[in-house]
């Protein structure tokens, strides 16, 4: 859903991301906490890793744009916030493709999670 918003597919990219975030928040980011912790329980390390982390990129990326946390309020020139939002996926690219390699390594059914 987050990613056909951003995109453009559903709405217009100019409305608010309000309806976004929740589910990115709830879903995206809390139940892969959770799934991650049950990973790690189980002993299944790189999963547990792998599920935290996006879990905490949609906590994060949630955070980032729910207007009652303000940490897009210092930015008032549109340019420089699409920087910042640029570098901040960029990371999470870097972190995909890494994480993938690790993947690589134990079988085609993980790379589908």
């Amino acid at each position: 859903m987050a990613s056909m918003y951003l995109a453009g597919a559903t709405v217009l990219v100019t409305a608010s991301l309000g309806v976004v975030m929740g589910p990115a928040l709830c879903y995206g980011g809390l139940v892969q906490l959770i799934a991650g912790l049950l990973e790690f329980r189980n002993g299944n390390s790189l999963l547990g890793l792998i599920f935290s982390s996006y879990g905490g990129f949609w906590v994060s990326f949630a955070s980032l744009n729910i207007s009652a946390f303000n940490f897009l309020g210092g930015y008032s020139d549109s340019i420089a916030l699409n920087n910042a939002h640029g570098v901040f996926f960029l990371a999470w690219t870097i972190y995909t493709v890494l994480m993938l390699l690790a993947v690589l390594r134990i079988n085609f059914v993980t790379i589908g999670l």
